[in-house]
Formats: structure tokens, sequence, C-alpha cells
């Protein structure tokens, strides 16, 4: 049955509401700068450091509990009505327990999870789910602790190499549009209009109503990972496309802001709990050798040496290789597996130059997490050999090419003094 008039009318004034009430939350799914507007035009610090969460600048959050004491004065309430009261416990009210715990998130991830677990332990739960909640958070900074204390060394390898490279210019790792939200957006749209307007079209209502579905639910689990996680799929996504519309060597050399932005977000937060349970500072170091061997096989011909890149992913490999031999960890990840198989991969399509992996092995391997050879831990001494034996091979032909232009230069400058005597 259609809704009446005013029905309609009511509920486009209610949907109106909401969004009015949530427009800073709504306009950043499509753009984050809005969060940055939203800061300069409040002076509420505690509103200031609920916006600096949800853009993700941890320690601009940590910095204003800080200095105003948010955090200690977390649980200093004056209760007037006794039905905050539980079994002689005061319940908490649940906007200020969620402001809390932005506070404990934003100091894990600003690599603090210490202090954290200090103002946790002041947290005396008053019923089961809390406690549950306590728990879990305790366990978590536990494990980041522990995870901090044994990667110390493989993290600062790749913070030593990552911070001498560039990959973009004037790139804001907290600014950017989120295009995928569009997407989802026309897509909503086209299903609004063939459930209004196309009721005849059945199957083709279905299909999309089902495509949809199936894209926000991908949408949600994106929403869910860490920043760096996303750009270095949106670096991955990109790189496939560039491969498409331009030439190999065009490819290979054009800028990449989502690289740039994954480089500076982890070089700021080196010490994520997700990003140090899955191994994406390892990732991150994947995507930079595929980058900079691609440069090196595809080189420029306005450039006259292009060897500076050659030289970088043999340091990045070598990197790589030291990191390998620094990792304490004794999770034996997925996720670390799959940037094990994507550096074997990178070595043998670049360095080797033989056929990589099938990409149904290699799709079986993602689907199922592993395969016949890839679940293998990667050895540190095959990306030493591979990459040594490769980039003497490298100076050695660019030593050949040296000494037949000065023969040619010789030869050029012996004929010009044999016609001078001659004239």
């Amino acid at each position: 049955m259609a809704l009446s008039r005013k029905a309609t009318i009511c509920s486009l004034f209610l949907v109106s509401i909401v969004a009015y009430l949530c427009k800073i939350q709504i306009a950043s799914l499509f753009w984050t700068g809005f969060y940055q507007r939203a800061i300069e035009n409040t002076n509420d610090a505690r509103r200031k450091g609920r916006l600096y969460s949800f853009l993700g600048e941890w320690d601009k959050r940590v910095e204003i509990d800080e200095e105003n004491g948010f955090m200690e004065g977390a649980f200093d309430f004056t209760y007037a009505h006794s039905a905050h009261a539980q079994d002689g416990k005061h319940m908490i009210p649940v906007d200020e327990l969620l402001d809390f715990l932005d506070g404990i998130d934003a100091l894990s991830n600003s690599g603090k999870p210490q202090k954290a677990m200090s103002y946790m332990a002041k947290y005396d739960p008053a019923s089961d789910i809390e406690k549950t909640t306590k728990e879990r958070y305790m366990k978590v900074l536990a494990h980041q602790t522990e995870l901090m204390d044994t990667q110390e060394a493989y993290i600062q390898l790749a913070v030593g190499q990552v911070e001498k490279m560039s990959f973009a210019d004037d790139v804001d790792p907290l600014i950017y549009t989120r295009y995928s939200t569009f997407i989802l957006l026309l897509q909503l749209c086209n299903v609004i209009y063939l459930w209004i307007r196309q009721r005849e079209q059945k199957m083709r209502r279905f299909v999309f109503t089902l495509v949809f579905i199936f894209s926000m639910g991908m949408y949600c689990a994106y929403l869910t990972t860490t920043r760096l996680t996303r750009f270095l799929a949106a670096s991955t996504l990109t790189s496939f496309g560039e491969t498409l519309m331009f030439t190999p060597t065009e490819a290979a050399h054009r800028s990449s802001s989502h690289l740039e932005r994954a480089r500076q977000i982890f070089l700021k937060y080196p010490h994520d709990y997700d990003d140090l349970v899955t191994h994406q500072v390892l990732g991150l170091m994947t995507h930079i050798l595929w980058k900079q061997l691609k440069r090196c096989n595809y080189p420029r011909p306005d450039e006259s040496n292009d060897i500076q890149y050659c030289k970088s992913a043999y340091a990045v490999a070598q990197t790589i290789a030291n990191m390998l031999d620094a990792d304490q960890s004794a999770e034996d990840s997925p996720e670390k597996k799959f940037w094990h198989q994507e550096i074997r991969m990178a070595i043998e399509e670049n360095v080797d130059h033989g056929e990589p992996e099938s990409f149904l092995g290699w799709s079986t391997w993602i689907l199922m997490g592993d395969s016949t050879d890839g679940g293998a831990a990667l050895d540190s001494e095959y990306i030493r050999n591979r990459m040594d034996d490769w980039l003497d091979d490298i100076l050695q032909d660019e030593l050949d090419d040296k000494k037949q232009k000065l023969s040619q230069l010789e030869g050029d400058e012996y004929s010009f003094a044999a016609v001078e005597n001659e004239l």
C-alpha cells in the first residue's frame, strides 16, 4: 500500500532532521575534509577530540584528552538519580562510556597501549557487558604491548627505509575523497528507481538489489579496516587499472597518491594494533618493491639514467630480507603468508624474469589460505641472492654502455683530427 501524502511528508521531515543532526558524519562519508572544517568551526574541546577520532588523527585526540584531563576524570560523575545505580555501582552514561573507549582507541592507535591500560584499570564495570568489554580491551592492549616489544627492530627497519622515499607530491593522508561512497549512492538511487518505476522488471530489480547488498557489505567491511590497509588496497586497484590504460613505462612511472598516503600513515602511526597483527608494514614494503622494480625495468626514454630506481628496489628488497630476519612474532598469520607470496611473485616476475604463479593458483591460495608452496615462509637468503645477482648484472650492463659510449666519442675525436690534418 502506497504511503499517504501526509505520511510521506512526515517521513521526509524526519529524514531531513536526522540528516541535519548527522550532517558532518554523512558528508564525511564522501570527503573526509568535512571533519577538518568542523574542527576549525568549534571551540568545544570534547567535540574537537571526537572529530579528531573520526578523522583518524589519534595524536591530536590524545593531546586534547591529556590537556583537559578527560581520561583521568572519565568516571567522576555526580549522579542525580538512583536509576544510574545497579548492585551498588553507578551506571556510566552510554555516550560518556563510548567517548572514554574512543580515547582508549586513540592511545592504542598512537602507540601508547600501556597508558591506555592504566586508564582501563580505573574503569569499574557495572554490568556483565561492560566487564566483557573491559576484558577484551585489556587483552588487546596487552597483546599490542607484547607485539611492540618483540617487533620494534622489525618495524624500525621499515621506518628507516620508507622515510627516505616519496611517491606523490602534496598528499594529505587524512583528507581525501571516498569515491566508493559515490558508487554506492548511485547503486542505491538505481535500486530505488527500479522498485518505484520499474515494477514489471522483477528479475532486474532482484539482481540490482543483490548487487547493492553485496557492495554495501563489502563497503562496511572496508570501513572496519585500518587506513593503511585501505590505502594499500586502493593502490592495488589503481595499479591494476593503470596497466590496462597506459603503456608499461607510463604506468610504472606514474605517481601514486594512495601509496604515498600509506607511506605517510605508516610513518605517523607505525604501532597500530590491527596493522601489527596483520603485518601491514610488510604489505607496504611489498607494494613499494613492486613499484620500484617496475620503474627500474621500464626506464623512461627521456631519462639518461634510471638506475636510481634499480638501486632503490635493491635497497627495499634488502630491507625486507633484514625484516624477515628480525621478525620475532610467534604468529604465522595468513596475512604474513600472503605478503611472503607477493614478495616471491615480485622477484620471479621482475628479477628472475620468469613466469609468476598462475592466476588460478594465486587466487586459490588467497581464497583457501594456502597453496602448494605459497604458504611456506619466505627465506631472506633467497631475496638477497636474487637481488645481488640482478643488481650486478644491471651495473655491469651500465658499465658496458658507458665504455661503448666512451669508445664512440674517442672514435669521433680521432676521425675529426684526421680530417683536420688532411685539410
